[in-house]
């Protein structure tokens, strides 16, 4: 592996976030902050690999995160190194995968398609969800009947079994095979199938289904797809069941299974109607109320409207904070509407988008509210440093507030990123609140929430007590507690950065630690 390679990896996953379901991580920022660093170990950790040597990654941490009623889906928070090395092992292969998908049809798979040349993008951003469905609705005028199906529980369905198929014998070859073993065994694939929400596990996947692409290209059927969304086209009723065998046993064949409670079969106009491209505005309707009209929803990209401009048009135009009202006075709220307002808060003043998040936190215990923690504490880190004293104190009261009330009620992952938004209010923590963190703390055994409360109070709260007290548990903690304890200690006892020599390689903390020819701690 070369220096670019794990140079663009870092960049890449600084600029884009390592999650779309976890909040923003300590040990990321610190590997990003220190990039000489971090590549050094990156190199070492490479040359580890290949010759076979165990390394001692942080394991997987698992939660469950809410993304709908009684809907959850579970995400993975992968060690930083391991996910910035398996980020760079694919990157530096992507010409070669970009070639294996591309014997499929063009215009046939529409979902994470890479470029080169760029240190911050590594999707085609010209090829994505929208184009899917414009294809779509091509496809579908001439067809006389469209089924739209997915993959149950796709990436936590694959084992190794899936990624010694005749593509991945192709692309990682010689050391590069070597490289993709090591890093399917610490992900612990066999157990858990792919991380979601890692951009190396998309293209990993994404090789999968381009094995699953090819038999359906041979068995004659027309289908594209998205990620694991497709959508097969036929020319008469006779035609769409034999389709739906089809590609049921073919995913059968790799150990997958179609999703039946979301198979839909429509006409093609039925189908078209269901894809009518339209364009989010902000009006007043007739009661002289600001609303969100027309959401167009990009499910797979963190802006519902995936256009910076209408976005600040939106915000110009009315009243944010009135569309909110409005929302929140219905019997249940639009989702939808709501990401919208929230990713147009923005661009407008920082008066109304503080108004926005208040009105939003005073509703926050509805369950279809809870659901979007994540953009609102995305939200509030991209302006809080516009916030005013006043402000960042009626947040941070709101915050602690809904954590108090919610605390039996709340999922937990929900509770953990409710926490990284009041890190982002930059104000001393309340005494209730300050106390209620301590015994959740000593109660809790979900390590994304005890990690979230351990940096919330290492940076928050002027009591050392608390901190002291958390801290006595250090033997009992699980490794990733561990891990931010090391680094909460270091930050508080360390004051120069990090460098690397030949003769010093003492560690800031266990991720960057003694390096030698057989372990990495």
């Amino acid at each position: 592996m070369f220096k670019p390679k794990f140079k663009k990896a870092l960049l890449y996953l600084n600029h884009e976030g390592v999650s779309d379901l976890f909040s923003s991580q300590p040990e990321y920022q610190f590997v990003f902050d220190h990039t000489e660093a971090s590549i050094d170990v990156l190199k070492s950790i490479d040359d580890l690999i290949l010759r076979q040597k165990k390394i001692h990654f942080l394991p997987p941490l698992n939660d469950l995160f809410s993304i709908g009623r009684h809907i959850y889906r579970r995400g993975s928070l992968l060690d930083p190194f391991l996910h910035v090395y398996a980020t760079a092992v694919v990157m530096a292969l992507q010409h070669k995968i970009e070639k294996f998908r591309s014997l499929t049809e063009p215009n046939t798979v529409f979902s994470y398609r890479l470029i080169e040349g760029s240190d911050t993008e590594w999707f085609d951003p010209s090829t994505g969800w929208g184009k899917f469905n414009e294809t779509n609705i091509k496809l579908a005028k001439e067809s006389g009947n469209v089924v739209s199906a997915d993959i149950a529980s796709f990436y936590t369905s694959l084992r190794l079994m899936h990624f010694k198929k005749f593509g991945f014998l192709k692309i990682f070859s010689g050391k590069n095979k070597i490289r993709l073993q090591a890093i399917l065994k610490y992900i612990n694939v066999e157990e858990y199938g792919l991380p979601v929400g890692g951009g190396f596990a998309r293209i990993l996947a994404e090789i999968v289904l381009a094995h699953i692409d090819l038999e359906l290209q041979r068995a004659g059927v027309i289908f594209t797809r998205f990620v694991d969304d497709f959508c097969i086209f036929s020319q008469d009723e006779e035609f769409v069941s034999h389709d739906i065998d089809t590609i049921t046993n073919i995913l059968n064949n790799y150990g997958l299974h179609i999703n039946r409670q979301k198979i839909t079969v429509l006409t093609n106009d039925e189908f078209i109607e269901t894809l009518k491209f339209k364009s989010a505005t902000l009006i007043f309707n007739n009661s002289h109320k600001s609303t969100i009209t027309n959401p167009l929803f990009d499910p797979y990209t963190e802006l519902v409207i995936n256009r910076v401009n209408e976005l600040k048009a939106i915000s110009k135009t009315q009243s944010l904070h009135q569309a909110t009202v409005y929302e929140m006075e219905k019997i249940s709220a639009d989702l939808t509407s709501l990401k919208v307002i929230i990713s147009a808060a923005q661009y407008c003043s920082i008066d109304e988008c503080s108004l926005v998040i208040s009105e939003i936190l005073e509703n926050f215990l509805r369950p279809e509210i809870y659901i979007i923690t994540l953009r609102i504490a995305q939200l509030i880190e991209f302006r809080n440093l516009e916030f005013s004293s006043s402000i960042s104190a009626c947040l941070s009261e709101k915050i602690e507030q809904v954590f108090i009330h919610g605390r039996h009620n709340l999922p937990l992952s929900v509770q953990a990123l409710l926490l990284n938004a009041r890190l982002n209010v930059d104000t001393i923590l309340g005494y209730e609140f300050e106390q209620l963190l301590g015994e959740v703390y000593c109660q809790s055994d979900n390590d994304h929430l005890k990690r979230n409360i351990y940096i919330l109070l290492a940076t928050r709260s002027k009591n050392d007590v608390v901190l002291q007290s958390l801290n006595c548990s250090f033997k009992h903690s699980s490794v990733w507690i561990r891990s931010l304890q090391d680094l909460v200690h270091w930050k508080r006892t360390n004051d120069v950065q990090y460098s690397v020599s030949r003769t010093n390689r003492i560690p800031l903390h266990h991720l960057i630690s003694n390096i030698s020819k057989d372990h990495v701690l």
